[in-house]
């Protein structure tokens, strides 16, 4: 039997990926290290929405694009927060949690100009994150509907 959602799923996260890929080359604030393969950074947030829920999440997801994908992937999942100058070292941002996000003013216009620059960030509600997270979008975009 096929699954018709899975193969979706597959191309969808490789074009994503690859788009990444190729937008991490553009001259941002920093330049990042010489890393060891394609590196994915955990958002570490304030507001007590335990940005460090669900640790096995961000492990699964590399090992299912190493499994699917032919992209070399560093290692080990990296932790930025918005204020830490390697943010813009990494093309991919992790962010889950539970309940609240709040971002300071600066954090704001940094992470906007992340987003602009070309950076992804993947936000996984792991309950309660939702409301917090459209909210703080809004002031990154206020023009934009979520």
């Amino acid at each position: 039997m096929i699954e018709p959602q899975q193969p979706r799923y597959r191309v969808v996260l490789v074009f994503a990926l690859t788009l990444v890929c190729l937008l991490s080359g553009l001259d941002l604030d920093a330049q990042p290290e010489p890393a060891t393969g394609f590196a994915i950074a955990r958002v570490q947030y304030d507001g007590g929405g335990d940005w460090y829920s669900d640790p096995s999440s961000l492990p699964n997801l590399m090992s299912f694009i190493g499994e699917q994908t032919s992209i070399i992937l560093a290692q080990e999942p990296a932790r930025v927060h918005l204020d830490n100058e390697d943010l813009f070292a990494f093309p991919y941002l992790y962010m889950t949690g539970h309940g609240n996000v709040r971002l300071t003013d600066p954090q704001v216009d940094r992470l906007r100009h992340y987003l602009d620059a070309g950076g992804f960030l993947h936000a996984d509600d792991n309950y309660g994150m939702d409301k917090p997270f459209r909210r703080e979008m809004k002031r990154l975009y206020p023009s934009k509907s979520f």
